[in-house]
This record gives structure tokens, sequence and C-alpha cells, in this order.
């Protein structure tokens, strides 16, 4: 079997099972492919991950519209804190104390939190401490519990629903993830089968949206390579040559060297069949062999032996 590799991403993928689901209809009759590559199976995966792959599209487009809400919320927030600190000052004291800290203000300086949960967090700290000193609210500088909860609804809200759309993408994505590779088993599956029913350079792959074998792939090497010496004939040896057929192989090429007479190996013939007798060669010389197989695809790996010939 060779090596299955599927298209990347999902539309070619899905035309891809289309094809399959459409060829396997067709040839039906012929066919007969057992039930975990049956077009009901792929179908139902198909669909899986159509709906899986769409409803993760839809949430991605929802995201940035979220993510500015909260970003909006948020620096709507910016210009109250300066304000409430001014106001907080006349009862805290214009330095960083203690004071400041139970409030929610951790930072010396004072400055605003740059985050929206910790701008939430201080604005519902500064509330709280209104409601136990309410006289401290500042109503002329717009310092007051009903502007604090104007900004806080908006900018919690934006928050929250930032981070559930996060967590729906996220369970979303490994839906996704999930009915793609289920998807991309029952391919595997249903490719495997075709390659044990369909001949390496059948028409019949095309109707599965599929390159033939023999068309993609390089046939195996062949192995084991066997020679056998044959009875010498006038001062020259002969050897017998076979080999194993190898998978997906139109043809192969015989080639030999003599060690010390030839340089490289020269090409001997070209033949279909798994046999070949070589005549005329030295005696007592090793003679190296090599088959290459060869289809569409190229050559693929050759096989050597060697042997000495005696006369």
């Amino acid at each position: 079997m060779h090596e299955i590799i599927l298209p990347r991403s999902a539309p070619k993928l899905f035309a891809l099972v289309e094809c399959l689901i459409q060829g396997l209809q067709t040839h039906a009759e012929a066919l007969q492919p057992p039930d975990h590559v049956s077009t009901a199976l792929l179908g139902e995966c198909l669909a899986e991950a159509r709906s899986a792959c769409q409803n993760l599209k839809l949430l991605t487009q929802r995201e940035p519209a979220l993510a500015q809400a909260c970003r909006r919320a948020s620096a709507a927030t910016k210009s109250f804190f300066p304000s409430a600190k001014s106001a907080l000052s006349r009862h805290l004291g214009a330095r960083w104390s203690q004071k400041w800290k139970n409030i929610g203000w951790v930072t010396r300086r004072g400055r605003c939190p740059a985050g929206p949960k910790q701008r939430e967090l201080l604005l519902a700290s500064i509330w709280r401490y209104f409601q136990a000193n309410p006289s401290h609210q500042a109503p002329a500088s717009g310092v007051t519990q009903e502007a604090i909860v104007a900004y806080y609804k908006p900018l919690r809200e934006a928050r929250l629903a930032l981070e559930a759309h996060a967590t729906q993408l996220a369970q979303t994505r490994r839906a996704r993830t999930r009915a793609m590779k289920r998807l991309r088993s029952i391919v595997r599956a249903t490719i495997e089968y075709l390659d044990s029913v369909l001949d390496d350079l059948e028409e019949s792959w095309e109707p599965f949206g599929l390159i033939p074998p023999a068309l993609q792939v390089v046939p195996a090497w062949v192995w084991p390579l066997r020679l056998a010496p044959l009875p010498a004939e006038n001062g020259t040896g002969k050897i017998q040559i076979s080999w194993t057929q190898s998978p997906r192989a139109l043809y192969y090429e015989v080639f030999r060297r003599a060690q010390g007479v030839d340089q490289d190996f020269i090409f001997v013939d070209c033949l279909t069949e798994t046999q070949l007798v070589l005549e005329n060669l030295p005696i007592n010389t090793p003679i190296r062999i090599r088959i290459v197989p060869v289809n569409l695809a190229g050559a693929g790996f050759g096989a050597e032996e060697e042997m000495a010939l005696e006369a």
C-alpha cells in the first residue's frame, strides 16, 4: 500500500469525498464495498465535518466585533479613574498608602489598570467604598455610584461575552478537529479498499477523484534478488537472474558491472518478466547485477547482488 496523502484544505478534501461517494455509488454492484467504507458512512462523516467547519467559521467571524466591544467599554472607563482618584485623595491622602491598596489601587503611582478585568475589579471596589462612605462621592466630578454602574455594567457584559465566546470557540475548534480526523480516517480506509480491488493503471480510479497509484508513486524495490550460475560455454559464463515482482512496477531495467572491467553499470535489457539469463560474462570475475523497477511515476530503488563465475 502506498502512502496516502490527503488534501490539507477542507474544501479540497470535501470535494474528494464527494467524488468517492459518487464513484462508490456508480460502481456499487462491481465493488460491493464493506460497511466500514460505505457511502452512508462517508456521507455522515462529510456532513459532520462540514457542519463543524461552518460553525467554526461563523464563530470566528463574530470574534472581532466582540473584542471591539470589550475594548470600547474598557476605554470608556479610562477617563473615570483620574477623576475618581482626585476625589478619593481628599479622604485617603495625596500619597499612596494602605488605604489606597484596600480600595483596589495596588500600585503606588495609582495608574489606571491596563486590562478590562482589572478595571472592572477596581470599579467594583470603588463602588463598595462609596457604599460604605456615601459622603465621599463627588457628584460635581461625576464620581458617584451611579456613574460607576454606568461604566461597570457594559464593561462586564462585554468582557463576559468575549470570554464565553473564547470558550465556545475552543470547544468548536476541538469538535472540528475531531470531525476532520474522523473524515480523514474513513477516506484513508476507502482508498486502501480501492487499492486492494483496482489495478494500478485502471481508468476506474478517475471517477473516485483519485490518481492511479502507478502515476503518482514509484514502485517498491525488488527483493529478494537471486543469482544462480549456469554451465559455462565457449569460455564465457552465464547467470540465471530472478526476482520478486515489485508492486506497481510496469517493467524492470537490468544492469550489470564486471569488477575491474566496467567502470559503471551497463544497461542490459528492459523487460516485464521477473527472470532473465545473462550470457557472455567473464569468468573468475565478480559480476554485480542491478534490477530497477519502473513505472510512469519514475524508477524505484534498485536491488543489487554479486556473483563470481568459475570455469
